[in-house]
């Protein structure tokens, strides 16, 4: 019996009906499992659940308050079994297979899964291991990986490894001395990550410079003119108030002018790259979908087998890719791929990674709905585009004497679209300028004098911060999505683009002050570089894991928690107020002796008036009762909303 061990349960069975030659029989719900045929041969397929262990610190440890954090430096994390059915299961038969295959994603995490599959079943590395590697779950791919398999990639997967302990060791040593500094315990607790903490840090600062950015007032004026049927506008530089006073009494009144000088020229726009994972999860993130959303509906349309596996840096298609073929298969959906199809424009390139290969559709994906058909259009039209011509556009540049002034303008005008016939997702952004010969006199209809201020640098998008942590180097193309989303969850930041709340500006403020190692990205990128050097061979699992320790032990020696308690619960303050109270004090979070969280005044014992809270998930004041004035209060928890009055006794509760 062939054991062929997947993932997850859905690709387990799509690619048993790949690797069939008759009838597929289930015979298991928890785990997934498939019995099937193949060259005359019994093939058993399982799908896992993912990581069916989870790396975790033993039992003695878990007391916060009786443990030192700085001892969980030097320790070695244990593996727990989350799914000891499906260990169980592969032990059975694993011992009577006499060849296993496995079929993970072929990424750090996936062949990491696999890894720790075979080593929980207590089943040895050796001749009757086989690694199929595919992009892709389509049947060409499929068979074509089983018939050429490879060895595990024991470095991959410790790579992955690696990163696990590093990331538990940190966040759990230094989100220990944060919350017990600060007095944050249970459901409380202020979380620190070695990614986490410097990418809030990149959104409180940006934040920072955007509220803080001292706008300055400037003057331009604009003349609106008219050739033929066509209007466009044409506008001085920026200048100060009395100048521009100046020049627009000068022009106010005419009704001509002349052009001064004039040129056009032809150019050429270059059709954009092939996806990768962070250019995929920026233009998602710009129709509206966040990048854990896209991410997770790339990979259910990779496993249907409809695109290419989603996790990837590279933007160069592999030659052995026949892209005409794709092209023929999307083309009832997209007639435009047809015409694609006879050019024969060469594809556009960006970097180059031996990975997987850029992100493209594989196939056609009938009865898609929602999102989900907006993400495979979105893939799809992104592909067509690589493999169209450039946009072609004429480009006009005016200079117009209006009673001695010179006003300029400058246009670009469509004469081919290209690639943008099938990505609409770019706009184009200029107005159409006629070309005019120099010497001639045109109609001016209507001038302004327009009072304009300098903008602040813009907020990071969830999809600008993707690209923004990948320039930085914090995370992976898989981890990032799930940074964010845990920012979010913790209460640090809300809203899109994401705004850093009162409790996640105040975090970065005490760690900024106390600990500014910690929210620097330089902390993790050589620990990203380091685990990047394991994947390839040049460095042992070992020995980078040792360095983080040392690297983490000197970070916690420099720590003078004292110093650090009081900086966080002081720069927290702001995000325990919870409004006014009717008597003029502050409504702010308190605790009971038994350390349930409550709403009380500052004024107290003047004041005694409370009001009750929900004791789980991320709270936040939202605005003011219309009917009995108490504060209107939201509670985040594992993704739901939910809003209401604090007060128990007012009648908007019951509607």
């Amino acid at each position: 019996m062939d054991l062929v061990i997947c993932e997850k349960g859905d690709a387990a069975k799509r690619i048993s009906y790949l690797l069939a030659e008759d009838d597929v029989k289930q015979i298991g719900r928890d785990p997934l499992t498939f019995k099937f045929h193949r060259d005359g041969r019994d093939f058993l397929t399982i799908g896992l659940k993912g990581h069916i262990a989870a790396l975790d610190f033993p039992s003695k440890y878990k007391k916060w308050g009786s443990v030192d954090p700085a001892d969980l430096i030097w320790l070695d994390p244990i593996k727990r079994a989350r799914e000891k059915k499906i260990i169980s299961l592969l032990k059975e038969l694993g011992e009577k297979a006499e060849r296993i295959w496995v079929a993970t994603d072929y990424d750090r995490e996936g062949e990491l899964i696999g890894l720790e599959a075979l080593e929980l079943a207590k089943i040895e590395i050796g001749e009757k291991i086989s690694r199929p590697v595919f992009s892709a779950i389509t049947r060409s791919d499929i068979l074509e990986a089983f018939a050429s398999p490879r060895q595990l990639d024991l470095n991959l997967a410790k790579s992955a490894e690696a990163r696990e302990i590093v990331d538990l060791l940190w966040g759990a040593t230094l989100t220990r001395i944060v919350s017990l500094s600060s007095y944050r315990y249970g459901s409380n607790f202020l979380s620190v990550g070695r990614v986490q903490t410097p990418t809030l840090a990149i959104i409180v600062q940006r934040y920072g410079e955007h509220k803080n950015f001292k706008p300055k007032k400037y003057y331009i004026v604009t003349a609106k003119l008219e050739y033929g049927k066509e209007e466009f506008q044409i506008s001085s530089e920026k200048m100060g108030k009395e100048e521009a006073d100046l020049l627009y009494s000068k022009i106010k009144d005419q009704k001509e002018g002349k052009i001064n000088h004039s040129s056009q020229s032809i150019k050429k726009e270059a059709k954009p790259k092939p996806f990768n994972t962070t250019s995929f999860l920026q233009a998602a993130s710009s129709i509206g979908i966040t990048p854990r959303r896209a991410m997770s509906i790339a990979e259910g349309l990779y496993i249907r087998g409809s695109i290419s596996y989603p996790r990837t840096d590279n933007q160069v298609y592999q030659s052995s890719i026949s892209l005409t073929k794709i092209l023929e298969k999307i083309s009832p959906l997209f007639p435009e791929a047809e015409e694609i199809i006879k050019e024969k424009n060469p594809p556009s390139r960006g970097k180059f990674s031996h990975d997987h290969p850029p992100i493209h559709p594989v196939d056609l994906a009938r009865g898609l709905k929602g999102w989900d058909a907006k993400i495979y259009e979105l893939i799809s039209r992104r592909f067509m585009a690589t493999l169209s011509r450039p946009a072609r556009y004429e480009e006009v540049k005016l200079e117009v004497d209006i009673n001695g002034i010179i006003l300029e303008g400058m246009g670009r005008n469509i004469l081919e679209e290209g690639w943008r016939k099938v990505y609409p997702y770019i706009p184009w952004r200029y107005q159409r300028l006629p070309f005019i010969k120099e010497g001639e006199m045109i109609r001016a209809k209507e001038f302004e004098m327009k009072e304009k201020e300098t903008k602040p640098p813009a907020l990071f998008t969830q999809g600008a911060l993707i690209r923004e942590m990948e320039k930085r180097v914090l995370g992976t193309k898989s981890t990032r999505p799930e940074i964010i989303d845990k920012l979010y969850l913790r209460g640090y930041v809300s809203g899109e683009p994401p705004i850093p709340t009162e409790l996640g500006i105040g975090l970065i403020t005490a760690l900024s002050e106390s600990v500014p190692i910690i929210t620097r990205e330089s902390m993790t990128t050589e620990l990203e570089r380091e685990m990047n050097l394991i994947a390839n061979g040049e460095k042992n699992f070992e020995g980078v894991v040792e360095s983080s320790r040392k690297m983490l032990s000197d970070v916690v020696g420099s720590i003078d928690r004292k110093n650090l308690g009081r900086a966080v619960i002081e720069a927290l303050k702001r995000s325990e107020v919870f409004g006014e109270c009717t008597c003029g004090g502050e409504l702010m979070v308190r605790r009971s002796k038994n350390g349930k969280r409550f709403l009380g005044c500052s004024n107290y014992p003047k004041c005694t008036i409370t009001y009750p809270l929900p004791q789980r998930g991320f709270l936040r004041v939202i605005g003011k009762c219309e009917v009995c004035g108490a504060p209107v209060i939201e509670r985040t928890l594992k993704r739901r909303k939910l809003s209401g009055c604090v007060n128990l006794n007012c009648s908007s509760r019951n509607k």
